[in-house]
């Protein structure tokens, strides 16, 4: 009996599965997703890299979104660089995905990469304001802070400041908005 709470166990029926069927791409997207929450993120590696390679150059959404998915698996293994990689290849092919944005500006902070950090997070309140404040989860105050980050260690501390203005009065729009702010 497979039990939904052992991602482990789910692994090996996966694996079967996808045994007798080795063309199922969710299958071994499913398998990839349960051998990483399991802690097998080698394997999950092996799995989505073997499901982007069979795009082959295709550049499609779906594509975009086993890159960002390879790049939570490589944060979790602690190969960041190659993780920085991933969100930048999965933004160049789909540039309307704003949790991909949103985690490619924080990773370019992160890597000091300032001005693609700016692009991007900019990028992604227009994608924003055409969305109504928010897609998947990111509102425009999570930019708008990030942004802030970025003027802060910039030595910019006039933008910065404007950067948290803009969040406070994007919160004072909406309620969702104020939770938001609250919660980063």
């Amino acid at each position: 009996k497979l039990r939904l709470d052992d991602p482990a166990a789910a692994a090996v029926t996966l694996a079967s599965a996808l045994d007798l069927e080795p063309e199922r791409s969710d299958i071994q997207l499913e398998l990839a997703r349960v051998c990483s929450a399991a802690g097998q993120h080698e394997r999950a590696v092996l799995h989505l890299q073997h499901l982007i390679d069979a795009f082959g150059q295709r550049r499609s959404r779906a594509r975009a979104e086993l890159h960002a998915e390879l790049s939570t698996v490589l944060t979790a293994l602690g190969e960041t660089e190659r993780a920085f990689e991933e969100l930048r290849t999965a933004a160049s092919i789909d540039q309307t995905q704003p949790r991909v944005l949103y985690e490619l500006g924080k990773s370019a902070l992160m890597h000091n990469a300032f001005d693609l950090a700016e692009q991007t997070l900019s990028s992604l309140l227009l994608l924003l304001h055409r969305a109504g404040g928010e897609a998947q989860g990111i509102g425009q105050v999570h930019a708008y802070l990030v942004l802030s980050e970025i003027a802060t260690r910039k030595g910019d501390a006039v933008r910065a400041k404007d950067y948290i203005e803009s969040a406070f009065e994007t919160a004072l729009e909406s309620p969702e908005h104020d939770r938001r702010l609250l919660a980063a």
